[in-house]
């Protein structure tokens, strides 16, 4: 498989990506809400992230 030249298809991917976050995220408060699942979810993104 080839690299990703075109910046249209990457900026794309990025978005699909974030979209793909914030429903998971969203769902997952809907599921709980609760401020203590809010926290860890919080952390755990961000704990990825830096990873």
């Amino acid at each position: 498989m080839r690299d990703l030249t075109n910046p249209r298809i990457i900026w794309l991917k990025g978005w699909l990506f974030a979209v793909g976050a914030i429903i998971s995220a969203g769902l997952l408060l809907w599921e709980s809400r609760s401020l203590r699942v809010a926290a860890l979810l919080a952390i755990c993104v961000w704990c990825s992230c830096r990873f």
